[in-house]
C-alpha cells in the first residue's frame, strides 16, 4: 500500500538480523503509489509525495540491493474489478511509463528505472487469451522502453488467479480454473505464478 517506505526499512532491518549480504538478497518492494489509489480509492499521503518517495526507494534500492525490485505495476485491480483486457493494458502501460519517466526525471539512467519495475497481472480461465494478454504486454513495454533508447529489455512479470473468476456457490470448479490461469502465466512467461486459494472469494477463507 502506501506504506511501501515503512515495509521495505522493516525487510531492510530482517535482511541485516539475519546478516544476509545485500548481493544475496532476492525480492521485491513493490511500491505501487497509482495502483494503491486505484484499488483503496484513497492515499494516506497525497499522490505527488508517493511518487517521490517511490523514486527516493528506488535510488536506493538501486544502489545497496542490485536483485531487488523496487517498483510494481501492478494491474489485477483493475482486472478485478471488471476491466477488460485493452483497459488493463493500457492502464498497466500508461502507469509504467509515469513511473519510468519519474525515475528517469530524477537522474536515473533510463536501463537502471527499467530494471527497477516489475509487472503484476492477474489471469483468468481463458488460457489462450491470456496468453495472448501477457505476450501483448511484453510487446508494448518493448515499445515504450525503446522511445527511451532502451532496445533489449527484460519484462519482470508476476501473475496471479483472477479473483472474479471464482464461484462462491461451486468452489471446487475453481481448482480447475486456477490451472486454467496458472497455465497461461506459465506460457505467457511468468517468472512468478500465485495461485489463490480455490476458497477464497471476496478476500475470505
Amino acid at each position: 500500500g502506501s506504506r511501501f517506505t515503512q515495509a521495505a526499512q522493516q525487510l531492510e532491518t530482517i535482511w541485516s538480523a539475519q546478516n544476509i549480504s545485500a548481493d544475496n538478497v532476492v525480492g521485491a518492494f513493490n511500491a505501487d503509489p497509482i495502483g494503491t489509489l486505484a484499488s483503496t480509492d484513497k492515499l494516506s499521503i497525497e499522490l505527488e509525495t508517493l511518487l517521490l518517495d517511490m523514486v527516493k526507494l528506488t535510488q536506493h534500492t538501486a544502489s545497496t540491493f542490485p536483485h531487488v525490485k523496487a517498483v510494481c505495476v501492478n494491474s489485477s485491480c483493475y482486472h478485478n474489478a471488471g476491466a477488460s483486457l485493452e483497459q488493463e493494458l493500457t492502464a498497466s502501460i500508461a502507469t509504467a511509463t509515469i513511473y519510468l519517466q519519474s525515475l528517469i526525471d530524477a537522474g536515473m539512467s533510463a536501463q537502471s528505472a527499467v530494471d527497477a519495475i516489475s509487472f503484476q497481472v492477474a489471469c483468468d480461465a481463458d488460457t489462450l487469451v491470456n496468453i495472448i494478454k501477457l505476450r501483448t504486454l511484453k510487446v508494448l513495454w518493448h515499445h515504450v522502453t525503446s522511445q527511451f533508447g532502451i532496445e533489449s529489455t527484460t519484462l519482470s512479470l508476476v501473475v496471479e488467479t483472477s479473483m472474479r473468476m471464482q464461484s462462491h456457490r461451486q468452489p471446487w470448479v475453481n481448482h480447475l480454473r486456477n490451472i486454467s490461469a496458472a497455465t497461461a502465466a506459465a506460457m505467457g512467461g511468468a517468472q512468478t505464478i500465485i495461485v489463490h486459494p480455490h476458497n477464497r472469494i471476496d478476500g475470505e477463507f
